[in-house]
């Protein structure tokens, strides 16, 4: 690569850094002395806007990449049948009412890169306020699945509240071998979901 601009001299980067390391001209961030050669009076403010450029795209670059790298591990992964979550079911109702409700798309909102709709606007605030509190665990995929390492859907009917937290399963049979042991199966599946959530 050349940075020729005298009389269409070329001058090469290397010739350009022997002659400022000679002459002691580049202070890490400036030049502050002129080369003898003619043909550096352009080429070392050139060659200054080059080192400039060169450091904002690799800064802007990681700054790219640590604000899509925190994006991504604050959004995991959600069961969704074409966008909605949990199968279109109300998750606040399962609290509130003790039961699995059918949500309606007139109250609707986006979380997580999915759809939940809710049964009123009631649920819909109450969700809204505090979506980790109402949204199913290991993102509404099977319980008993994600303690064995996987990600299976689940049945909305197939539902357990354990210290505030709703827990789905694959079906109602499912669930009642996952109760057998479910505070182990539960720990179990907690230490998967880290590496599974992002997969």
């Amino acid at each position: 690569m050349s940075l020729g601009y005298l009389k269409n001299k070329p001058i090469s980067i290397r010739t350009l850094l022997l002659n400022i390391t000679k002459k002691n001209c580049w202070t890490g961030t400036s030049f502050m002395c002129q080369p003898n050669d003619k043909r550096f009076d352009h080429a070392h403010v050139t060659f200054a806007k080059i080192i400039k450029q060169n450091f904002m795209k690799r800064f802007l670059t990681v700054v790219a990449v640590v604000v899509l790298t925190n994006v991504a591990f604050s959004q995991s992964k959600v069961f969704a049948t074409n966008g909605m979550a949990i199968n279109g079911y109300d998750a606040v109702a399962y609290f509130t009412e003790g039961k699995a409700v059918k949500g309606s798309e007139s109250y609707s909102t986006s979380w997580n890169n999915s759809t939940w709709v809710f049964a009123s606007k009631e649920s819909l605030d109450k969700f809204k306020s505090n979506p980790e509190k109402y949204s199913p665990q290991f993102g509404g995929f099977c319980a008993f699945g994600v303690s064995r390492g996987y990600t299976v859907q689940t049945d909305p009917n197939a539902w357990t509240i354990v210290n505030d937290k709703l827990y789905l399963n694959y079906n109602q049979q499912v669930k009642d071998d996952w109760m057998k042991d479910r505070d182990n199966l539960i720990s179990k599946a907690e230490k998967n979901w880290t590496e599974l959530k992002n997969k």
